[in-house]
């Protein structure tokens, strides 16, 4: 908790399995407290458990008590910072792909514009051409009936 030779360390008194302890950390003494009580609280549950212990073998009980709840702690740090990782790749990952999904989006987009565009280029040439096919077959029935009428009057038929 604390480093030697600092001069902005606090000093707290404590009480831990009935004995008064001055404690200097840089912490808040709240803080400390709250650790010390955290402390006393883990001793006096060894100690209910176990009131014929010596006070040395309640507190290196506790002690192991503390290390275990620590060394889990840190293990499911451990975990949790591994979910938040890979959850991050993953959520990395997706964002990379609705990128190129999104730039593929664009792009046939695009493509589908430029095709519209020719689409309607064509089919107003198609239409165009559909008027004037419809012209020329109107000219040529015309000219049909032209014909048969000439030959008609001069009196041969095909």
């Amino acid at each position: 908790m604390s480093k030697e030779g600092k001069n902005d360390d606090k000093k707290v008194k404590v009480m831990i399995f009935g004995d008064e302890y001055v404690i200097k950390a840089e912490e808040s003494a709240e803080y400390i407290k709250q650790v010390a009580q955290s402390v006393n609280d883990e001793i006096e549950k060894v100690n209910n458990q176990n009131n014929r212990l010596s006070r040395i073998r309640i507190m290196v009980l506790s002690s192991l008590h503390l290390a275990d709840k620590y060394y889990k702690a840190e293990e499911e740090k451990k975990t949790i910072k591994n979910k938040f990782k890979t959850s991050k790749t993953k959520e990395y990952r997706r964002d990379q792909q609705y990128k190129e999904l999104s730039n593929e989006h664009n792009n046939l987009k695009k493509k589908y514009e430029t095709l519209q565009k020719k689409y309607d280029a064509i089919k107003k040439a198609h239409n165009k051409l559909e008027q004037k096919y419809t012209g020329l077959k109107k000219d040529y029935c015309e000219l049909e009936e032209e014909y048969d009428a000439f030959l008609t009057e001069f009196g041969k038929e095909d």
